[in-house]
């Protein structure tokens, strides 16, 4: 008796199991074998029951022949006695789970080797989802034949509920879209995903671990500033501008938190990081865009009287001067009054540039040797010697020749302005095929590309982000429109303009603007002499609501022996043509005003006349060209257009090319 194990060294016993077990052992020396093995299975039978894991056992056809308590209870049939007899599928688990089961009974007794850490899951009385670690393993009689399998299992449910809560905690940190990281309390970093390598530009975990915070920001006074509120208030939420291994930067949104041990003592920090420079860019676009579109509510008020009003001073200082003789002293004072109407008249296209009728009249262009002619004429007389490059097989541009005459003009007055000791202007025209995201806001198609470059003062970096912004400037005198101008003329057109700066070494300027997607040989237009009669008397048809233009109009003409008509609403336009048409003559060419208020406008006008007689031929004509119709005329029927205010020589070319 001295050899066999005592009782007492069985763990997880409680006293009142052990008393018992005592008492079983003081008495077997005077018991009969009958009691002996009585007490013996009453022994066994309460260890089995205060096994804290779940215990079963079953015969050959996997038939259970017994359990433990808290298997009974588990599986919901409140006593170990009421488990005899019944199966898998007699219980509240589901089928495909008591097939698993039978199915790794039937493997331990056909193979008669145990099998231990078999994770499976169980549905249990009450309808909650379990998880089970399960030992089998086969029971023998006493020839050593198997006749079934005794099993043991541990609910593993809390503990694979943490390890499935740290491994999506893990994942959340690894996977994420934001860069994570965790620093201890002296600011170096200790854990990383692999965003955090990705923002910051490294290739591998070993660069960065141990590094110190302010090593990741461009400016190490503001990550002590940030660790400063973290160690205060316990979290902090901002921008900031981060730096790259390369020495790069991008601007981060960043949430930092301290992190707590089971003390509540603060071991270190965590943080989120997002790279937000493309949200930014793409706000300070918008926020350039909205102060355009309040000059442009301004200026599209004001535009349409303001342009019939200069065609009004345009005409009559024309007349005036062919009244007077050659030599006349008065010539000069009138042509020094139109070169200031001249001044007025940019100013006007300037502002409508940013107004909703400021789209460009799109046609595809050759911009190489227009770009430094423009260049050319307005660094006449200035010491600022030009330096202009084209690639040999630059592609067509789609653009208002107009509008890009406005663009390449101000920035080359900006250039001559910034050199006034002189210097060289350097500009270079060629093809790129956008395919990627590196250009904000720009779609994967093919654009020309214009690089403007000075050596003049730079811009300081206080102002660059504001030069686009109507009415901003550095110069004591100027409108500050000239940059936005161009901003807002480039936008439209679907391209982008940047520039870079640097005090002291000049600035550049690079414009993207849309390849024609046809790409056409170039055509030269006919060369048409405005001042050759047509071969036979022609007669025009003026609307306008204006009565000084119906005025100076017909004497702009008459020398090209047309005889003018003019109407001030729409319905008598449509009168006057059907009349004339009916006589038998018609009219030969229609100048519409577009916009006519409180009636019918120029487009309406030709919609019916059109219907009437097909063959007509109009221009459209408006100081305010609202909606698409004066950017794309000829889909509305026109034959041209003519944006007020024009000149004598404008209106009288453009009629000659349409009657030729």
């Amino acid at each position: 008796m001295d050899s066999e194990p005592k009782i007492d060294g069985i763990p997880g016993l409680s006293s009142d199991l052990r008393r018992r077990a005592e008492e079983i052992e003081q008495g077997r020396t005077h018991s009969s074998d009958d009691t002996e093995r009585a007490c013996a299975a009453d022994f066994l039978r309460l260890v089995i029951n205060n096994i804290p894991d779940f215990v079963f056992w079953k015969d050959r056809n996997s038939v259970y022949q017994g359990c433990n308590k808290a298997f009974a209870e588990a599986a919901g049939v409140g006593t170990p006695e009421n488990i005899v007899g019944k199966t898998d599928y007699d219980f509240s688990w589901k089928k495909e789970e008591s097939d698993y089961f039978v199915s790794v009974d039937r493997r331990v007794m056909e193979s008669d080797q145990a099998e231990y850490h078999i994770i499976e899951p169980q549905l249990q009385a009450g309808g909650r989802q379990r998880w089970l670690e399960t030992c089998k393993i086969p029971l023998h009689d006493e020839q050593g034949k198997v006749i079934g399998i005794l099993g043991t299992y541990m609910d593993i449910t809390e503990r694979k509920e943490t390890l499935e809560a740290l491994r999506l905690k893990n994942l959340v940190f690894d996977e994420s879209l934001a860069a994570n990281s965790i620093a201890n309390l002296q600011g170096n970093l200790t854990e990383l995903n692999d965003r955090f390598l990705r923002f910051w530009g490294y290739s591998s975990k070993s660069e960065v671990l141990r590094k110190p915070i302010p090593v990741f920001f461009n400016d190490s006074g503001e990550a002590a500033a940030i660790l400063k509120v973290l160690d205060e208030t316990g979290q902090w939420e901002g921008d900031f501008i981060a730096k790259k291994k390369d020495g790069s930067t991008f601007i981060g949104h960043g949430m930092a938190t301290t992190v707590r041990d089971e003390n509540n003592q603060v071991i270190g920090y965590q943080s989120s990081v997002m790279d937000i420079t493309e949200r930014k860019h793409f706000h300070a676009e918008l926020l350039k865009t909205q102060k355009l579109t309040s000059v442009g509510l301004l200026a599209g008020g004001l535009a349409h009287d303001f342009n019939n009003i200069l065609m009004g001073f345009f005409g009559n200082l024309s007349l005036a001067k062919k009244e007077l003789p050659p030599g006349s002293p008065a010539l000069t004072p009138l042509e020094n009054a139109e070169k200031a109407m001249s001044r007025a008249i940019r100013l006007t296209k300037q502002l409508l540039t940013f107004s909703k009728g400021g789209d460009p009249i799109m046609e595809d262009i050759s911009l190489g040797e227009y770009v430094e002619e423009v260049a050319r004429f307005d660094l006449t007389g200035s010491n600022v010697k030009l330096v202009c490059h084209s690639a040999d097989d630059l592609w067509m541009a789609r653009a208002d020749k107009g509008q890009i005459q406005q663009v390449i003009s101000n920035l080359t007055t900006n250039a001559r302005q910034a050199m006034p000791n002189g210097g060289h202007l350097y500009i270079t025209l060629e093809n790129v095929e956008i395919r990627d995201n590196s250009i904000p806001h720009l779609h994967h198609a093919n654009y020309l590309k214009i690089t403007i470059r000075d050596e003049g003062a730079g811009i300081d970096s206080e102002n660059i982000d504001r030069i686009f912004e109507p009415y901003f400037t550095t110069k004591k005198s100027g409108s500050g429109l000239g940059l936005a101008t161009a901003y807002s003329i480039i936008k439209k057109h679907g391209g982008h303009i940047g520039v870079i700066s640097e005090p002291g070494k000049g600035t550049t300027f690079t414009l993207f603007l849309p390849a024609s997607p046809t790409q056409p040989v170039p055509q030269q237009k006919p060369v048409v002499n405005a001042l050759t009669p047509f071969k036979r008397a022609q007669n025009l048809l003026v609307l306008d609501d204006e009565e000084f233009i119906r005025i100076v109009v017909p004497l702009w003409l008459k020398h090209m022996d047309c005889t003018v008509v003019t109407c001030e609403t729409g319905r008598q336009a449509v009168d006057l043509y059907k009349q004339a048409k009916e006589s038998g003559s018609p009219f030969d060419l229609l100048i519409l005003d577009l916009t006519i208020p409180g009636g019918m406008g120029g487009q309406d006008v030709l919609r019916e006349i059109l219907a009437f007689d097909p063959a007509a031929k109009a221009i459209v004509s408006s100081g305010y060209a609202e909606g698409p119709i004066m950017a794309d005329h000829a889909s509305y029927g026109f034959k041209g257009v003519l944006a007020k205010p024009y000149t004598e020589p404008q209106l009288r070319e453009l009629v000659a090319r349409i009657l030729a």
